[in-house]
């Protein structure tokens, strides 16, 4: 199991505000997090947490829209990526570099930027090639997520995190207390049954409180 982060760790980490530019890309990676601590956990409850968020700052439609198109690009993640794979709490203000190469790469869809989506693409899955990330990509820059905004205002604080995620400390799952005590990375889960040795390996890091 990876150590905890200590607070030198935490302040070395870039804030959302820094890497999202609009409230687009912040919506967008609440929706990841969310979506993939329902991965690690296997509850329900986080992607429900994603769609009462969308669809609170969307609309039912359009907010259901967003979500698909970031879960289309998360699971074409998983699929063409073989390397870990860390992300935050929905509510966390810090940022993994996995999740700054995440906003990147959905930042040259939207812009169009066709060539830089595919070498982006194919630097996040450490492949030649992704061509089915890509694709997902492509397919999310038709509305909503390369026109439609949140119509929250950027102070709008993100869902509660799933199962009870504490927005004060960060803490990881939110269904394991010992993790909210000691802040450790949620060890990885099998993401493909138990015939597959292939692994989600993404951790849901916490910050120090």
């Amino acid at each position: 199991m990876s150590a905890p982060l200590t607070r030198t760790d935490h302040a070395a980490m870039r804030r959302v505000a820094d890497i999202c530019g609009d409230e687009a890309d912040i919506l967008a990676l609440s929706v990841a997090r969310f979506v993939a601590a329902g991965y690690m956990t296997s509850d329900v409850a986080c992607w429900n947490a994603a769609f009462d968020g969308a669809e609170q700052l969307l609309g039912p439609t359009e907010g259901c829209r967003f979500v698909a198109c970031v879960l289309a690009i998360i699971r074409a993640l998983r699929a063409e990526r073989d390397g870990d794979w860390s992300f935050m709490p929905a509510s966390c203000c810090r940022v993994t570099g996995h999740e700054c190469a995440l906003v990147t790469l959905i930042n040259r869809g939207r812009q169009r930027l066709w060539t830089d989506l595919e070498a982006a693409a194919a630097e996040i899955t450490g492949r030649e090639a992704a061509p089915r990330l890509v694709a997902a990509v492509r397919a999310s820059t038709s509305p909503p997520m390369r026109s439609s905004a949140p119509r929250a205002p950027r102070s709008t604080a993100p869902p509660p995190g799933c199962t009870g995620s504490s927005t004060g400390t960060c803490c990881g799952r939110g269904t394991s207390p010992r993790s909210a005590r000691t802040c450790r990375p949620t060890p990885p889960l099998d993401s493909r049954g138990s015939n597959d040795r292939r692994r989600l390996r993404g951790r849901a890091r916490c910050c120090p409180r």
